[in-house]
């Protein structure tokens, strides 16, 4: 299973991120502004960052 979290670099998101880690098998992407400066990986074997801002607006 691959679950998404979108605003990852924020404290809510980053507490399911660790809950999600002890207690899960899931691959889990992490999306966020700047989200390679803002995180730690813990375990990359099964955490992808993605750099981006959903709130881009559209050409």
């Amino acid at each position: 299973m691959t679950i998404l979290i979108l605003g990852a670099a924020g404290e809510i998101a980053r507490m399911a991120t660790d809950s999600l880690l002890r207690q899960t098998d899931a691959t889990l992407i992490l999306y966020a502004r700047s989200a390679t400066s803002r995180l730690k990986v813990a375990d990359a074997q099964r955490v992808r960052l993605v750099d981006s801002d959903f709130r881009r607006s559209r050409p």
